[in-house]
């Protein structure tokens, strides 16, 4: 077996760090493309998590993660999901035209997208709701048995064809809903900043992993739970490799101080949720799910690309707290950012009452079962 520090290293084959996802338990994973069971071969097996999926999968495209709730009923905040997939498509085409040259008209509404994908996301429901039946019924009588634990992770990517058609594929692996993960570790990765942001990409999970095995050799990183984006200079918190990235600000002002460009007044001037814009990090459905909380829960958010040159005293204003988010994981608080081998900024665990991410992690899990859309 592998040590534990090649397999975090590895992690994006194996994405069980920030999303807890795993392709071994309740029968394995699934694999549908256009509408049809894609059955694992005598020399090839289905892959286990979605990460190696994507690696093989083309053409190129885009693509979504979400999971399933109230055992394989529905899928958490799908219609986001649907939306941003047309939305992804459209910005796709104008990124890489050469792609889109023999492609369809992409879907005018979300309406369209939805009835493109539909066949083969409800295939691989059933298939999964199939596979882990037995496994509900052998653990009905476990006083063990988690309901929450029986759920899947699904991965939707949609490409255009050189024939003229849409590819739509779905991978579902087992994914433990009710496991909590600690907080993660990331490590900055300088000069990784993704060319178009606004796009996840089929061919990213590779290019990730290669960011992933580059900062592991060139700085002797130890192991990690998330690779962050940056720029050149390793000074930018643009977002994670399957995440957005969040920073708690404490700000320390004067009568003389004013609100930061971009905020909102909030019942809690004294600290601040700060994240990249959507235009330097993906429009993540985790990310808006989280600013919706916020502006719920009374907490002030100013949209700018945190930055460690601005972490400081000097500048009036502290992070205090860090975390991450996805749609299928939520909320994970963060203990650690190394930005290099001598620089790193480590945060102390909050109590639930006092931490800000904590409040946003109970609002966020709350809430995607509410805003959980029937399949």
């Amino acid at each position: 077996p592998a040590s534990p520090s090649a397999a975090r290293a590895d992690w994006p084959h194996a994405p069980r760090a920030m999303t807890g996802a795993s392709g071994a338990p309740a029968g394995g994973a699934v694999v549908v493309v256009d509408g049809v069971d894609v059955p694992a071969s005598p020399s090839a097996a289905v892959p286990a998590t979605a990460a190696a999926w994507l690696a093989e999968w083309a053409p190129r495209g885009v693509y979504t993660a979400t999971r399933t709730t109230d055992h394989h009923a529905r899928l958490s905040r799908w219609d986001a999901h649907v939306k941003r997939l047309r939305l992804m498509l459209s910005a796709f085409r104008d990124h890489d035209p050469a792609s889109f040259a023999s492609a369809p008209e992409i879907p005018a509404t979300d309406e369209a997208m939805r009835a493109l994908v539909a066949p083969t996301v409800e295939r691989a429901l059933a298939r999964r709701r199939a596979m882990t039946a037995n496994v509900v019924e052998g653990l009905a009588s476990s006083s063990s048995a988690s309901p929450a634990s029986r759920e899947s992770m699904v991965v939707v990517a949609v490409s255009p064809t050189a024939r003229g058609a849409w590819r739509v594929g779905a991978h579902a692996c087992a994914f433990d809903a009710a496991a909590k993960l600690p907080r993660a570790t990331c490590a900055v990765a300088p000069g990784s900043r993704r060319t178009c942001p606004s796009v996840k990409d089929t061919s990213w999970p590779r290019l990730r992993n290669a960011i992933v095995a580059a900062t592991t050799r060139a700085r002797g990183v130890p192991p990690f739970d998330e690779i962050l984006l940056s720029d050149a200079d390793g000074d930018a918190l643009f977002e994670g490799g399957v995440s957005n990235v969040f920073v708690v600000v404490k700000e320390t002002k004067n009568e003389n101080d004013r609100r930061s460009v971009g905020s909102e007044p909030s019942q809690n001037s004294e600290f601040f949720v700060q994240t990249a814009p959507v235009t330097e990090c993906l429009a993540g459905v985790g990310r808006a799910a989280v600013l919706d909380a916020c502006k719920v829960l009374g907490v002030r958010v100013v949209e700018k690309t945190p930055r460690l040159s601005e972490n400081g005293s000097l500048n009036g204003q502290t992070w205090c707290e860090a975390f991450l988010t996805n749609a299928v994981r939520g909320v994970r608080g963060v203990s650690e950012i190394r930005f290099s081998e001598d620089v790193r900024v480590t945060f102390a665990s909050h109590g639930t009452e006092t931490s800000i991410a904590s409040r946003l992690e109970a609002y966020f899990d709350e809430s995607s079962t509410t805003k959980a859309d029937v399949q």
